[in-house]
């Protein structure tokens, strides 16, 4: 716990208590941008790198991220 004894540190104070709260809204985003955009990429590219699958074989539902991170589980699911 972080206490402050200085009206000068205040703005300091405020800003330790709002960061811990933007935190998680911005992780959130940040792992939902990856997993719908450069990593389904980067997915796909593997794959077709390690199984010769014929072409066009990653597209449309074959592949995608079926759960999206939401602010209490951090976690996107690709499959």
């Amino acid at each position: 716990m972080i206490t402050v004894a200085s009206d000068d540190l205040e703005g300091l104070a405020t800003y330790f208590r709002t960061a811990a709260d933007a935190a998680v809204p911005a992780m959130r985003m940040a792992i939902n941008d990856v997993a719908t955009r450069g990593g389904m990429a980067l997915i796909r590219e593997e794959m077709a790198g390690q199984i010769a699958f014929p072409r066009g074989y990653l597209t449309g539902d074959r592949i995608g991220v079926t759960k999206r991170a939401p602010n209490a589980s951090l976690e996107a699911v690709i499959t």
